[in-house]
């Protein structure tokens, strides 16, 4: 806990600024400061988290990553040969609610 405090600087602002003169020698910064003390348990558990969250923000959704291909698409003129009949067409069946639908 206290190298967190030390790590932020913000906390000796005023009257407090003799103890981050006594023990600023021992600051590091916070990423470090916040792995110090942990058990090898917290510390792993920690690790996956962040591990985790990394690997959800590197997701890229479908919709936009087939919207970005659609656009290249039509941009680079590859959909101009494509046969208007097929865009339009209905698919034969439109899924197992729809066969239910025929019972009721």
């Amino acid at each position: 806990e206290m190298l967190l405090k030390l790590a932020d600087k913000e906390n000796f602002i005023g009257g407090k600024s003799s103890v981050y003169e006594k023990y600023g020698e021992f600051c590091v910064p916070h990423e470090e400061a916040d792995w110090t003390g942990l058990t090898l348990k917290e510390a792993i558990v920690k690790q996956l988290i962040i591990e985790g969250d990394k690997r959800e923000a590197d997701i890229v959704p479908l919709k936009s990553q087939y919207r970005k291909e659609l656009h290249y698409l039509l941009k680079s003129g590859h959909l101009d040969a494509v046969d208007p009949d097929l865009i339009n067409q209905k698919p034969e069946s439109d899924g197992i609610l729809d066969s239910f639908k025929k019972f009721f």
